[in-house]
């Protein structure tokens, strides 16, 4: 059961006050004008669906519950914050402070494997008439090694004009 405090605000069941006619909280509108500095010109042109007396409503009932009001505010801060000092050390973030070194040792592992497949890469290069780049992903791109042994057949006709095109 909602009831009605002023003209325009509305208490819920779990004690919230809300604006009338709308899905904004009373408290949404006065963190506008605590974190910007907005006054009630300034919240209705960044909420232009709310009327300046909905805004006003909303002010009025923030200065009358001020205190309560400005409590839930601090609550919700260190909620906030307990929450991002627990998000600190998630596995994601651990991971990816992690990136650089798994980059670098990506690096090494591509610098051995052109050092071991050099005159696969030379050969595929010279069959396939592309860059080095592109004749690793030849050779690597499935995931299976094609060597000298199996011979460097050129690019079928259609491969060779979407290289073109990718070039």
């Amino acid at each position: 059961m909602q009831t009605a405090i002023t003209n325009h605000i509305y208490i819920d069941e779990e004690g919230r006050a809300w604006i009338d006619d709308t899905n904004i909280k009373v408290i949404e509108v006065v963190l506008d004008k605590i974190a910007y500095g907005w006054g009630p010109e300034e919240i209705h042109e960044q909420h232009s669906h709310l009327s300046l007396a909905q805004i006003h409503s909303a002010l009025s009932y923030y200065y009358d519950h001020q205190a309560e009001i400005d409590a839930e505010i601090e609550q919700q801060d260190k909620e906030i914050e307990a929450l991002m000092e627990k998000a600190q050390d998630s596995p994601l973030k651990k991971r990816l402070r992690n990136l650089p070194q798994i980059i670098h040792e990506m690096a090494i592992v591509l610098d051995d494997m052109k050092a071991r497949y050099a005159d696969d890469i030379d050969a595929c290069m010279k069959a396939n008439n592309c860059d080095e780049q592109r004749a690793i992903e030849i050779i690597f791109g499935n995931g299976a090694v094609i060597s000298e042994a199996n011979g460097y057949e050129p690019l079928d006709e259609a491969a060779e004009q979407k290289e073109k095109r990718r070039a």
